[in-house]
């Protein structure tokens, strides 16, 4: 066949750094057998003897293909894009993972909002995988119970005057009824979401973020996640990796519109709206109004203005939620603190 001997042994052996395919087709030749078996035995004696260094290839290609590295690195998560070694401590002990591959690329994002507005696919899942991850760690031992979620439905609107203490008071009544809430903040500003609802140990859980900095826009991202919890159920379980992230698109039997709908007609219905619009420039009377219907004024606000297209008039009458969400302490997110200690802490005020 003219073959070295030192190229036969290596090829033989599995140590030659590549495939010599004249000395390969040679041999199958000689002993009558598809090149195919030579090439499967090489490669099967290769990937044992370097299955250490193939992981790494594999985890490095998952990092690649599921983060935007770059943006990480502008927000101070990783110092670079190059060490990969250094990418991976950094994604692992933020989420508390175990592995890489425990990060969800299953769940189905939709990269634009209402009104076409981009999303970076990578980020929007990043913050998927931030609130499953939080969801996921706080472990609610709650029954779900759909009959007592109606039941006290009816007066959760309320807590919505309570500006300092009112959102947590409804995620604490919602988590003994088996229904996780949590709030994680939009790290990035070319996030378009509101919410997710999640099928976490055939529970639901939603997490809200600060779509748009507005008080009023937590309650209604809220109630438009409930909606989805008492009428979507079946089809969030069935949905590609158990969610659904709301992002003013509908997806597959979900629709977007019924759960908004919902979500307006609870806080304050078409007809407390028409009793209060010829008189909405009168803040006293719109706060006597609202109050009386056990909403806080500034959702009323909110909704007349987004029935007229147009928040630039009564902006700031909506007010800054960021007196709601000191309790839950945004900036550990922010500065990426581990997500097993937030829990740690949320689990605490939650309880």
């Amino acid at each position: 066949m003219e073959v070295e001997a030192k190229s036969f042994d290596s090829f033989i052996e599995g140590t030659a750094t590549k495939i010599d395919f004249l000395t390969l087709i040679k041999l199958a030749t000689f002993l009558e057998l598809a090149p195919s078996v030579f090439i499967d035995k090489f490669l099967s004696k290769v990937t044992d003897e370097n299955s250490a260094l193939i992981e790494k290839t594999k985890v490095r290609n998952h990092i690649v293909k599921h983060f935007d590295l770059e943006v990480l690195r502008k927000s101070g998560f990783i110092d670079t894009v190059n060490d990969f070694d250094h990418i991976e401590k950094k994604i692992l002990d933020f989420f508390g993972y175990n592995s890489v591959f425990q990060y969800r690329s299953d769940i189905s994002v939709p990269v634009y909002s209402k009104g076409k507005i981009t999303s970076n696919e990578k980020s929007l899942k990043f913050w998927v995988n931030m609130a499953y991850a939080t969801i996921e760690k706080t472990s609610n031992p709650n029954e779900y119970d759909r009959h007592g979620l109606v039941k006290i439905f009816p007066t959760l609107r309320a807590y919505s005057i309570n500006v300092e203490h009112g959102l947590l008071q409804v995620f604490k009544i919602l988590f003994k009824l088996g229904i996780t809430v949590v709030f994680v903040p939009k790290l990035y500003k070319d996030l378009h979401i509101r919410a997710a609802t999640f099928c976490v140990n055939d529970k639901p859980c939603i997490a809200l973020t600060n779509y748009r900095d507005y008080y009023p826009t937590l309650w209604f991202s809220l109630f438009h996640e409930l909606y989805h919890v008492l009428y979507d159920w079946n089809e969030v379980m069935a949905a590609e990796g158990g969610a659904h992230v709301s992002a003013g698109m509908s997806t597959g039997d979900i629709d977007e519109e019924s759960a908004n709908a919902f979500a307006a007609r609870y806080l304050f219905d078409d007809e407390k709206m028409e009793m209060v619009e010829p008189f909405i420039n009168d803040p006293a009377y719109v706060a006597k109004v609202a109050r009386g219907y056990n909403v806080h004024e500034s959702i009323v606000y909110a909704l007349y203005s987004y029935k007229h297209s147009g928040f630039g008039k009564f902006n700031k009458f909506l007010i800054d939620p960021a007196a709601t969400l000191e309790i839950f302490e945004p900036q550990k997110y922010e500065k990426y603190e581990p997500i097993p200690q937030i829990v740690k802490r949320n689990k605490q005020i939650i309880n």
